[in-house]
């Protein structure tokens, strides 16, 4: 077995540390599935399911809904982490907080 070498070592490094990560949410689940687990926190299982189509709709990720969040790009994960904050305190407004890097 051979060591690795620095090259590889830190072009491995380099990966890992620029690999878009979601930190509030989980990778290997739905959109839905994400904005699903933060809504059911505070609501029942019947209104976490209609909380999760309003919040789809209000960030714009109805169509990509089924989708893995690991194959979002990452500004759609930002997305999906500010839906999974909004479904959690509905009443934040993101628009007192301009400017926090989200693209529109």
């Amino acid at each position: 077995m051979t060591s690795p070498t620095p090259m590889r070592m830190r072009s491995r490094a380099w990966a890992s540390a620029s690999r878009p990560r979601c930190r509030t949410c989980s990778t290997v689940l739905s959109v839905r599935e994400n904005i699903w687990l933060a809504a059911s926190r505070i609501h029942s299982s019947a209104r976490a399911d209609e909380a999760v189509d309003e919040m789809l709709e209000r960030i714009g990720l109805t169509a990509a809904a089924e989708r893995l969040v690991g194959q979002l790009a990452h500004g759609q994960r930002q997305w999906v982490e500010l839906g999974i904050v909004l479904s959690t305190d509905p009443d934040a407004d993101p628009a007192r907080r301009a400017g926090r890097g989200y693209d529109a």
